[in-house]
């Protein structure tokens, strides 16, 4: 959240000027699937002021209202979601994110020498003979990525 003082992003489409400093800008936007909630100017006909989260379920009623004191942008007023909706911040359901950049690889490679007895195990299987249906496959398949993924991404 703040002032980062970038008027030509564009953010219906997440996109800019190909400068140096625009397209690290974006790029780290970008690259880490940041989404970015104010949608009106703060600052003349510019977004200035932007508030940013990894989260699209974080923030919630958003507004810009007019400038405090003597500011000469204005107020950018939201909610942070922090707990589930039955008050317990141990139920807050995040989007998870995965850095795949700094992947175990030596884990992955091993894992993935044992995998297809995991995978015959939870019936991944095309052949017809399998009494799986498609939408059991297609959990099971969900629920062994997820496997692969959670442990070393």
């Amino acid at each position: 959240m703040g002032d980062f003082n970038m008027p030509l992003v564009d953010w219906d489409l997440y996109s800019g000027p190909d400068t140096p400093m625009y397209s690290a800008f974006l790029h780290f936007i970008n690259n880490y699937g940041l989404h970015q909630y104010v949608d009106k100017s703060t600052r003349g006909d510019n977004i200035l002021d932007i508030v940013l989260s990894s989260s699209v379920s974080l923030i919630n009623d958003m507004q810009v209202t007019a400038p405090f004191s003597t500011n000469d942008h204005n107020s950018v007023i939201f909610n942070v979601n922090v707990s589930g909706d039955d008050g317990n911040t141990s139920s807050c359901n995040l989007d998870p994110f995965y850095d795949y950049a700094c992947a175990n690889i030596d884990g992955l490679s091993f894992y993935r020498a044992t995998a297809n007895a995991y995978a015959r195990s939870c019936c991944l299987s095309v052949r017809p003979s399998n009494a799986c249906t498609v939408t059991k496959q297609n959990n099971l398949l969900t629920k062994f990525l997820y496997h692969i993924i959670d442990p070393f991404i």
